[in-house]
């Protein structure tokens, strides 16, 4: 069976920006078949050589079984003279409660499938505080942050209408995602001052 990636979002060697969003309740699900069933990456996001932002944005209980419920990063290239490379950039967002293993995956294998050396990078910049769950990186790929990221669970509430034009995932008054976030915006989707919590 061929591969599910992206369940939300597929990111081949374009420019995405996430700001303001809730991707929730997506799944990366492979083909099913006997002899090697396809894999499931990339619940929310799959960005393979491309770029992508996540800003003031909550990606939670999205599926994929293989790995990166929330985004799946993913350098992939042979030519030497190329300067591909899957690059994304999280701020002040939460990416948590995924389905499958890890929330986050920054993969650039050292070799791609016909024994070629990968030339491709893969990155994963955490700017200001996030909280994101669960991490893990593979070959060269490399998540990097300037502050501690919050890791534990941020107690989302289900997909609710809380005001505005469409349904968000409220924070628990016992949240560790509370007063973490920092916003220049003057209101949020309810027109209401915004609080400084990571959405």
């Amino acid at each position: 069976g061929g591969a599910g990636l992206g369940g939300a979002i597929f990111n081949h060697h374009g420019e995405v920006d996430v700001l303001n969003s809730t991707l929730t309740a997506n799944l990366a699900v492979g083909g099913a078949a006997p002899v090697n069933p396809g894999t499931g990456k990339g619940g929310a996001i799959f960005n393979l050589n491309g770029d992508v932002s996540v800003t003031y944005s909550t990606l939670a209980a999205n599926t994929a079984a293989r790995g990166g419920g929330a985004l799946y990063n993913l350098g992939y290239f042979s030519a030497p003279e190329s300067s591909l490379a899957a690059n994304a950039v999280v701020q002040n967002s939460i990416l948590a409660d995924s389905v499958g293993i890890f929330n986050v995956v920054v993969d650039a294998p050292l070799n791609l499938s016909n024994g070629d050396e990968n030339q491709a990078g893969s990155l994963v910049v955490l700017q200001g505080t996030n909280l994101v769950e669960s991490t893990a990186g593979f070959g060269t790929g490399t998540i990097q942050s300037s502050v501690p990221q919050i890791t534990a669970d941020p107690e989302l509430q289900p997909l609710a209408d809380n005001g505005g034009p469409t349904f968000t995932m409220a924070l628990s008054e016992t949240s560790p995602a509370l007063d973490q976030a920092e916003t220049e915006q003057s209101v949020d989707q309810r027109n209401q001052p915004p609080r400084a919590d990571l959405p």
